[in-house]
């Protein structure tokens, strides 16, 4: 009797000690998740106050060659009460409407676009965290995965600026996280389903995808319900995606007499598809691409015939084109578009401290994907994601922000290596964590930005149009403000304008020695800006050009 009750008392105790362990160890989870979600709070307000002595993002908004201002303009001509618009864009115009939205509410200031996207990514870092626990049943993947969003600095620079890549990453990564409430829970499925279509519908009008065509017999081979049930749900799905596509369809029709989200998808392929493309960027762009676009007329099974015809033409340089794409994807370079992200981080020591960039990221996540292979059965729905949208971005044009939309199911296998290396050295298996660090090194040594590619199409890492953008937009603050901002501060301004303009000149002295002898000469630097000129001038550049020059050197001389 007695060691009957003796067993039953430590069989409690036993209980208790296991509830409470439990207790203790999910309010840690809960303060370490409070810190990296107050952490990511803090850098990306940081950034935002340092972001406000850059005025690269405001000129760019008032300056036609940015895409931001056609978003911006765009969204104007909707909040002044015309919210069908009178333009027909090749683009999709769903970002623009989201910014008209925030500019009706709160008012037209850049800055209001970039804290709607900084909390968006404040709620991404809490549903990464939940998708990792969905996948692997490990807090300490979540919070890993958690802590690399917080910290990204690629992911900080995108969310404050006006680009709607950001939104389809995190729009993409909401759809994700209920598609696997979906498939692994029991509870609220008609919800998660219209929240999973509503979220893949905002990816679909920010840019058009295939995401669809993959997940739908996913979700019929994995839900574990009825046939009927089964059918019901991806009916619901479809249906709710189709409730988000149709509002911006209509508007289409009516202004543009054209039903299609995005018309420049044919255009954008050719882009970065011809045998004379390079893959990266929209460098190098030729007569032929715009040849190519005409020829297969908007239509998919033309263009397919089209390139199936240039490949079987061109098959050596398509192969290297295609070699090129896939390293350049993979590449730590962040290859830009209207900005560079090496230029913001070299002005902003905030981004420098953000450490989890591709070149980080990318390497993990390999190593991960090798890692988790025999989890394939329950990380179906993670490659789908992964590999889709990966495949999009090298079948078109490798561009940083089009790569951004990734980056959130490269994190989620980042973040399971990470936690593998820790339980390693927990565990004292120091042969197989040695064997794991050169694996990395050699993941860490390709994912390395390649010079050679960056030297033959950009000249450097941060272009000279990155830094001649950077002193226009000092010498645009300088001409709006220099009656109100006093002598000093104006002088401030035409200096930083000339360091950026002179960072441009050596690298591409025709045109921007004119522009720096502009810049001189504003500031009173007559001697330097008579240099200038007279450099550029014998480098014979353009007519126009020429005459702007001239015009100077005879101010000069008088």
């Amino acid at each position: 009797m007695f060691n009957m009750l003796t067993g039953k008392l430590d069989s409690i105790c036993q209980k208790i000690k296991f509830l409470f362990n439990g207790e203790e160890k999910n309010h840690t989870t809960k303060i370490v998740m409070f810190f990296i979600i107050f952490c990511a709070v803090l850098v990306r307000v940081g950034y935002l106050i340092q972001l406000q002595d850059n005025p690269l993002s405001w000129y760019a908004s008032k300056n036609p060659a940015f895409d931001s201002y056609r978003y911006i303009e765009l969204a104007k001509e909707f909040k002044n009460f015309n919210w069908l618009g009178s333009q027909v864009t090749r683009y999709s115009v769903a970002y623009s409407y989201i910014i008209a939205i925030l500019y009706a509410i709160f008012g037209t200031n850049i800055n209001v676009i970039f804290v709607f996207q900084g909390l968006i990514a404040i709620f991404a870092c809490y549903v990464i965290y939940k998708c990792s626990i969905l996948l692997f049943n490990d807090k300490n993947v979540g919070i890993s995965a958690a802590f690399i969003t917080a910290f990204s600095g690629t992911l900080v620079f995108y969310e404050c600026s006006v680009s709607r890549d950001v939104l389809i990453a995190y729009s993409n990564l909401f759809t994700f996280y209920f598609l696997l409430m979906v498939v692994k829970q029991d509870k609220k499925k008609i919800l998660h389903t219209l929240m999973a279509g509503f979220f893949l519908g905002v990816s679909i009008i920010l840019r058009p995808n295939i995401l669809i065509i993959f997940i739908i017999p996913y979700l019929f081979l994995n839900i574990k319900e009825a046939q009927k049930v089964k059918l019901l749900r991806i009916l619901l799905l479809l249906l709710t995606i189709a409730l988000v596509l149709t509002p911006l369809q209509i508007r289409n029709s009516i202004v543009g007499k054209e039903i299609q989200i995005e018309s420049q998808g044919p255009m954008n392929f050719w882009f970065g598809n011809t045998y004379k493309s390079s893959g990266v960027g929209f460098f190098g762009l030729s007569t032929l691409s715009d040849a190519l676009t005409k020829e297969s007329k908007g239509s998919m099974l033309k263009t397919v015939a089209i390139f199936a015809r240039e490949i079987k033409n061109h098959p050596r340089e398509y192969s290297q084109l295609y070699l090129r794409k896939i390293k350049m994807f993979f590449n730590g370079y962040e290859i830009p578009s209207n900005f560079s992200f090496d230029l913001f981080r070299q002005l902003h020591w905030i981004l420098r401290f953000l450490i989890f960039d591709v070149s980080i990221i990318f390497p993990l996540a390999l190593l991960g994907i090798v890692l988790t292979f025999k989890k394939y059965a329950q990380l179906g729905l993670l490659y789908i994601f992964l590999f889709v949208l990966s495949f999009s971005v090298i079948l078109f044009n490798i561009m940083g922000n089009y790569r951004v939309v990734t980056l959130p199911f490269f994190i989620i296998f980042a973040a399971y290596t990470l936690h593998w290396l820790v339980s390693l050295l927990k565990q004292r298996k120091v042969a197989a964590f040695c064997c794991a660090v050169m694996m990395l090194a050699v993941l860490f040594i390709y994912a390395l930005p390649d010079n050679k590619i960056i030297h033959t199409y950009y000249g450097s890492r941060i272009r000279s149009i990155d830094y001649a953008n950077l002193g226009s937009a000092y010498l645009d603050d300088f001409a709006t403000n220099y009656k109100i901002a006093g002598q000093h501060r104006s002088n401030g301004l035409l200096q930083k304008s000339a360091e950026a303009y002179s960072k441009a000149a050596q690298l591409a002295p025709n045109p921007y020695l004119k522009d720096l002898g502009i810049v001189y000469y504003n500031l009173g630097r007559y001697e330097d800006a008579k240099n200038a000129f007279t450099q550029f001038l014998n480098l014979k550049p353009e007519l126009n050009n020429v005459n702007i020059a001239k015009y100077y050197l005879g101010l000069l001389e008088k």
